[in-house]
């Protein structure tokens, strides 16, 4: 490991214990657990996806940009993916609103 990796994984352990932290106090409203259930406060494979999807390619884009790889290609891809699945998801909702709307007029 060189050590741009190493500092970059001591900063990752460091992010992930305050994280912890925070989630364990009671007088913040800081909620981790909402990151990977539902507003029903169960279990979402869905959100449990994304949340692991995040973090590794974050890992990556972060872990290229130390290295002085980045290319434009990779960049693009990154955000390409996160904003597309955000924009698919919009669609689908809108799409299932309208679909109820039509279904509750008939």
């Amino acid at each position: 490991m060189s050590a741009p990796e190493i500092s970059l994984l001591v900063i990752t352990v460091l992010a992930l214990g305050f994280i912890l932290k925070w989630h364990l106090d009671p007088n913040t409203k800081l909620n981790f657990s909402s990151v990977i259930t539902d507003e029903k406060g169960e279990f979402s494979l869905f959100r449990t996806g994304q949340a692991t999807a995040l973090v590794v390619s974050t890992w990556y884009f972060v872990t290229e940009v130390h290295r002085n790889q980045m290319t434009w290609e990779v960049f693009a891809l990154y955000m390409s993916t996160w904003a597309g699945a955000n924009l698919i998801k919009m669609g689908i909702n809108k799409m299932a609103v309208k679909g109820d709307a039509t279904n509750a007029t008939q």
